[in-house]
């Protein structure tokens, strides 16, 4: 089993897995399938904060990049690369942040729910 050091660095360096599924395998050392079951259990009782940090900020970022790059196309190549890195590094840093303190409030609202095989 790897270390909960390279599972935080692969995990968030690929950018494919979601920061509340991040912060369920890394905290509270879980693995894959078990920490999609508790981002599950912590994000259906409060899925209309999840839409409002979440979703909302993820749609307005993709708004953002493709207004930045009608408005820098005519620039040619390098600066609609360089405006659409912009937009995404810093809003999706942003909303990074956000999303990592928001799986942290949700898992300390709802506590891990064990089972019988999981308790030994």
């Amino acid at each position: 089993m790897r270390n909960s050091e390279n599972r935080t660095w692969s995990n968030l360096s690929t950018g494919r897995e979601s920061p509340l599924r991040d912060a369920a395998d890394v905290q509270e050392r879980r693995r894959a399938r078990d920490s999609l079951r508790r981002t599950y259990q912590i994000s259906r009782p409060y899925w209309r904060l999840v839409i409002l940090l979440v979703v909302i900020p993820l749609g307005l970022e993709h708004a953002l990049a493709n207004t930045v790059r009608d408005f820098v196309d005519q620039w040619g190549n390098v600066a609609i690369v360089a405006g659409e890195w912009f937009i995404a590094a810093t809003m999706l840093g942003i909303i990074g942040v956000i999303d990592v303190a928001l799986a942290n409030e949700l898992m300390a609202r709802v506590p891990a729910i064990t089972t019988a095989a999981e308790a030994g």
